[in-house]
């Protein structure tokens, strides 16, 4: 997918009413880019292995727009189709204005220059790679799997090969550092150790390779598993000793939602009477989203209410794609997913692989709806005809005025993940967002209310 990117030259002081001032010309959200120390309360809230060397704070600042591209090589804003050098006179006229307007406030609005170019997706999730080289603890050499180690006088007792990948832990943060040593002060053949947030596995991984009997980790994060099997890998560690990650497949066969069959990658259909008229094959690997569930079950019966071959879609909170990727089976134009977890690219990936599906008509955002203005931007306004949210209440009520913007006149809103007793408060917020509650359908304890445009 391609962007045009719109860059400002400012100052730091300017950044507000810039960003503000942008909005009325139908530039919403930006990234900013500057210098400013960060304050003592944001440094308490961070706790990063790799965190870049600031330059001195000089007072500029950068804000980068970011609207998508048509295949004629112009832009949309606000429903109008401009070139890129139209929508940069806009943005200096409303600079421009600004100058006259804060000459006597004291705001520096600095070089106020503005610039187009053209960028592709950006490869965030290997951008910190960047910051991340080979390092020593005492004797031992850390190593990405992308750099050959240096020439030193001194040879390491071990070399450690480490990528996170998106799960936290590159063993460079000074608290991973002391783990270690303690650890090896501790450590003998017949350790068995627990590693509590194991992250990418690199206390766990390391014991073992230092001749620890067994290890264990837990971890909230999603993103760990596939870390950890990548680093047991790279270093020679028997998986067996550590074998968490696959043990979710003894609970996820092949199951039927009314006549479509729904397997897992690694079961053969049974014999049945019965032929489905669909097979979607799906392995959510660390990513939300089986099947299985009551609520993804009411989505899928009321997508098939209202799917066309017109249909576009969107799936906020995606997960492993699949309710998006059935849509598109099924026979719908396109499909747009949203969701915060890094894992759901790759899980739609390879979903959309195994059934077959163009990932053309598949486009995936990470981000958040509700708080990034930015994300609704991409997404799009009054461009679909359904709007899928299989999200629990308290995420729901507050989604659903920027789901029904998203809606075309006419859409339908189809929410799920709500409790028996909770159906009221999403259909509240629907007639809010002016939307009128159509159906609630029923599945054990769970309910889906549907609300049109």
């Amino acid at each position: 997918m391609k962007w045009m990117r719109f860059r400002v030259r400012t100052r730091s002081e300017a950044e507000d009413i810039l960003v503000s001032s942008m909005m009325d010309i139908g530039m919403y959200g930006a990234q900013i880019e500057d210098n400013v120390p960060l304050t003592a309360s944001e440094k308490e809230q961070m706790f990063v292995d790799i965190l870049p060397q600031a330059r001195e704070d000089d007072g500029t600042a950068v804000l980068s727009f970011y609207v998508e591209e048509t295949e004629r090589g112009t832009v949309l804003i606000d429903g109008a189709e401009k070139t890129g050098d139209q929508v940069r006179r806009d943005m200096e006229g409303v600079i421009a204005d600004l100058r006259v307007w804060t000459g006597d406030s004291g705001i520096d609005i600095g070089e106020g220059t503005v610039s187009v170019e053209e960028t592709e997706d950006i490869d965030w999730i290997n951008n910190w790679k960047q910051y991340f080289h080979q390092f020593w603890i005492d004797d031992i050499l850390v190593i990405p799997s992308w750099e050959q180690p240096e020439q030193e006088e001194r040879e390491p007792r071990l070399t450690l090969h480490i990528d996170p990948g998106t799960a936290f832990g590159t063993g460079m943060h000074e608290t991973t550092q002391l783990c270690i040593r303690q650890i090896r002060e501790y450590l003998t053949p017949q350790t068995r150790i627990l590693d509590i947030g194991t992250g990418s596995g690199i206390l766990a991984i390391l014991s073992l390779m230092l001749g620890a009997a067994s290890a264990t980790g837990t971890d909230l994060d999603p993103c760990a598993p596939p870390a950890i099997l990548e680093n047991m890998q790279a270093n020679g560690v028997d998986p067996d000793k550590l074998d968490w990650i696959n043990n979710w497949k003894q609970y996820f066969h092949q199951f039927w939602i009314d006549d479509i069959l729904v397997i897992p990658s690694w079961e053969q259909p049974e014999q049945e009477e019965r032929e489905p008229r669909l097979t979607l094959h799906i392995d959510p690997g660390t990513a939300f989203g089986t099947g299985m569930h009551e609520t993804t079950q009411l989505c899928i019966r009321q997508i098939r209410e209202y799917l066309t071959p017109q249909t576009r879609i969107l799936d906020i909170g995606t997960g492993s794609g699949i309710l998006a990727i059935l849509s598109l089976m099924l026979g719908a134009a396109s499909a747009t997913g949203t969701d915060l977890d890094p894992c759901a690219p790759p899980a739609i990936l390879e979903n959309m692989q195994a059934n077959g599906v163009d990932p053309d008509k598949f486009r995936v955002i990470l981000g958040n709806m509700i708080d990034e203005q930015g994300i609704r931007d991409q997404v799009g306004y009054e461009k679909y005809d359904i709007v899928a949210a299989n999200i629990l209440p308290d995420v729901l009520v507050p989604l659903t005025p920027y789901a029904a913007a998203a809606l075309k006149k006419g859409g339908v809103y189809i929410t799920s993940g709500i409790l028996e007793g909770k159906e009221d408060l999403v259909a509240d917020a629907m007639r809010k967002a002016g939307l009128t509650v159509t159906t609630v359908t029923a599945q054990g304890e769970w309910r889906c209310v549907t609300g049109r445009k």
